[in-house]
């Protein structure tokens, strides 16, 4: 009777104010989770990005560590001038050092993959 009269006189019944005011606060709650949901994004894509740099800068190092080695073998190649016997024993030292450089390098990539660049600690 009193929702009748309600809309004799114009006024939405009780129900349907109490059911947009749900709406408007789910909107809101919405709204809020939305913009703590693109922080979170933010916060990550820069963690993201600076693990990036910090990985760019050790494989730097690590091509000039490269680069150094490769030099040193090239300069006692050419400071080699003896008998066959004792260049192919530079040569057996040269591919050594290679070797040795290769494991290196791949035993310090897999070092920075295990640390905690790739895997945040860090809870948003």
């Amino acid at each position: 009777m009193r929702s009748i009269q309600q809309a004799n006189q114009g006024q939405s019944p009780i129900g349907i104010k109490q059911i947009e005011t749900q709406v408007q606060k789910v909107k809101s709650e919405l709204k809020i989770e939305h913009s703590q949901a693109l922080e979170r994004t933010m916060k990550e894509s820069k963690i993201n990005k600076e693990a990036a740099q910090q990985l760019s800068q050790r494989v730097e190092k690590l091509q000039e560590e490269k680069e150094k080695y490769k030099k040193q073998a090239d300069e006692m190649l050419k400071k080699t001038e003896g008998p066959v016997n004792h260049q192919k024993l530079i040569m057996t030292n040269l591919v050594k050092i290679k070797i040795n450089n290769e494991k290196y390098l791949l035993w310090s990539l897999r070092r920075i993959k295990r640390k905690s660049y790739f895997k945040p600690k860090q809870k948003i």
